[in-house]
């Protein structure tokens, strides 16, 4: 049976108009589609989502009231089923029979290992396990936008005229040219932290006319807890050096605002001092071969002072030199 004798089949079925034995092979037809069905482009999870998208397309179109998908073996979901299949074949394959892209997702990650992937922009992503998104074959000419579900780190193409949008179920992140990771819990959490660059994360729907969201610098991360519909900003488990060059971190009796200078410098994070005191203090010694948790220990056990962490910025506490 070629395509258009299907097409006429399945109208005749959908109209009530065919004959049993016609039933029967549009009945039988569709069962040998769901079992021949390409498994390896989605996962079941995937399969399930296009399935209930599908019911509320067809829902949609008949003017009935959405219901549960309910089994094949039912006459009822039979008769939606023959008009998915219409659906699919008139739309010339069953995964793309809707083409708003902000519904597909065509890209998921069932592996154990990240997967890497490149964006038509040239943009770079890493996805991880059980991760999936979705992007156009072409990005529109004033903006990027693409669709994320789990966990991924990005390296956006930097193009200032064209800002690039990483939307998940409950935000929207904005960049124009960094890199950043997107974690995503079931606890109903989302976590950004950024590695260069800036990004601006707000709630993708707004509650009340709020307008929640943060603005991100390197080595900072946010954590939005969708129930509370709350933000909390902090500092990275791990900072990494941002400048190309990092200073050499080699210090004989240099004034403590120099050593503070070339940490904010190669972090991009605020380091402020207690007291003006602190300023007169003195370091010598080599910090180089430490991360800034280290270089930070280093430096408070040198002057007798310590550090606290403020949210994204780190407070050195200490009665100072003379």
């Amino acid at each position: 049976m070629n395509k258009q004798a299907l097409n006429q089949l399945l109208q005749r079925y959908l109209n009530g108009i065919c004959t049993e034995q016609e039933r029967l092979m549009a009945e039988q037809w569709f069962e040998a589609w769901k079992e021949d069905r390409p498994q390896s482009a989605v996962s079941d999870e995937e399969w399930q989502h296009i399935t209930d998208r599908m019911w509320s397309r067809i829902m949609l179109q008949t003017g009935q009231p959405a219901a549960p998908v309910k089994p094949l073996y039912n006459r009822m979901w039979l008769r939606i089923a023959a008009s998915v299949a219409l659906l699919i074949v008139c739309f010339s394959g069953w995964y793309y029979f809707n083409k708003t892209p902000a519904e597909q997702f065509r890209i998921a990650n069932t592996d154990r290992k990240p997967k890497q992937l490149l964006l038509p922009d040239g943009s770079k992503v890493i996805l991880y396990s059980r991760a999936r998104l979705q992007f156009p074959d072409v990005f529109a000419d004033t903006i990027r936008e693409v669709l994320l579900e789990g966990d991924a780190f990005f390296d956006i193409t930097h193009r200032p005229a064209q800002p690039f949008y990483v939307k998940t179920n409950d935000l929207a992140i904005k960049v124009l040219g960094t890199s950043f990771f997107v974690r995503q819990t079931a606890e109903s959490k989302t976590e950004v932290a950024v590695r260069t660059g800036r990004v601006a994360v707000s709630e993708r729907y707004s509650v009340n006319n709020k307008n929640n969201g943060v603005l991100l610098t390197p080595n900072q991360k946010v954590v939005y807890y969708a129930e509370q519909q709350h933000f909390v900003t902090a500092l990275v488990e791990k900072p990494i050096p941002v400048t190309a060059t990092p200073p050499a971190f080699n210090y004989e009796e240099t004034p403590l605002p120099e050593v503070i200078n070339d940490l904010q410098t190669t972090y991009q994070i605020q380091i402020t001092l207690e007291n003006n005191r602190l300023a007169n203090c003195n370091l010598t010694g080599n910090l180089s071969q430490m991360d800034m948790y280290a270089q930070l220990d280093a430096v408070a056990q040198a002057i007798g002072a310590s550090y606290q962490i403020k949210g994204t910025t780190i407070l050195i506490v200490g009665a100072g030199c003379d």
